[in-house]
């Protein structure tokens, strides 16, 4: 799953769930796994993670799939409500704070209808067109949706890469509303962090002057974005935009850093020479 997130680059979390292969129902998945310690794993990460949308790939009411898929939609039915309680789970709360999720939303399929000679209604549904094509990639989503699916090498599945037109369809199970797009009333703008404005004034600044032949130059007034993201209040945004910003500013400086040893295996307690490689390549000091 990992070499897939470095192909998509989303980020994956872990639950303590083990996969015992196939389980015919979710509730034996469930008594197996241990319901409320994977429970809590999964309200863990929506409270630090933070997200505005949940989304399902399977039907929590769906009985006749995998019983750990049926069961990952329970889970995540469940933890959309209890990561805003406080009252479950407290003792996370020293680390991270309740969170509310605007909406939970399944992304069905007209595959999973298809599949048992079922008729497939999208009324009522969201419908997202995923198959844009990234001119800065040059790959469409799809073309790397289809790549990161095949490094999934345990389950000997892949497909290959469908270009052109591609709807997805969500249902909303949870939460407010949904007019016409996943993310209606939720603001993604820097105003939903407090005093933002000067670090939201700099990155259009950054932006309008960015040349791609010499991303270089944006660096001081990068380095001057990372210190004012710095005087934020301790938002749950900021730490990770902190994290974006020093991967741009890399990424800008060309910086190559390696550390390697000749040991095959270490223990913890265990000393190793380590050999430490850093290049910077470009005139920025």
């Amino acid at each position: 799953m990992l070499a897939a997130r470095r192909l998509d680059h989303a980020q994956q979390f872990f639950s303590r769930a083990v996969d015992f292969g196939f389980s015919k129902t979710a509730e034996e998945t469930l008594r197996i796994w241990d319901h409320d310690k994977i429970l809590s794993d999964v309200v863990w990460v929506i409270r630090k993670f933070r997200p505005d949308v949940v989304v399902t790939r399977f039907s929590p009411e769906d009985q006749l799939t995998h019983g750990h898929h049926t069961a990952s939609a329970i889970l995540a039915q469940e933890a959309f409500a209890a990561a805003s309680d406080p009252n479950r789970f407290p003792a996370q709360l020293a680390f991270v704070k309740p969170w509310r999720p605007t909406r939970l939303v399944w992304n069905t399929s007209p595959f999973f209808f298809s599949n048992r000679n079922l008729p497939f209604d999208p009324t009522g549904l969201t419908i997202l067109e995923a198959g844009g094509y990234n001119p800065l990639l040059g790959k469409a989503y799809t073309e790397i949706a289809a790549a990161s699916l095949g490094m999934h090498k345990s389950q000997g599945v892949g497909s290959p890469p469908r270009r052109g037109v591609r709807k997805e369809y969500f249902k909303l199970l949870e939460g407010q509303p949904i007019t016409s797009a996943l993310f209606d009333g939720i603001d993604t703008s820097w105003s939903r962090v407090a005093n933002s404005e000067s670090v939201a004034a700099k990155i259009r600044q950054i932006v309008s002057e960015f040349h791609p032949a010499g991303p270089a130059a944006s660096v001081p007034e990068l380095l001057e974005l990372r210190q004012a993201l710095g005087g934020l209040k301790d938002d749950g945004w900021v730490p990770e935009k902190e994290a974006e910003v020093d991967r741009i500013i890399a990424a800008c400086l060309g910086l190559h850093v390696e550390a390697s040893t000749t040991n095959e295996n270490i223990t913890p307690g265990q000393t190793a020479a380590i050999k430490l490689e850093a290049i910077n390549r470009c005139n920025i000091p």
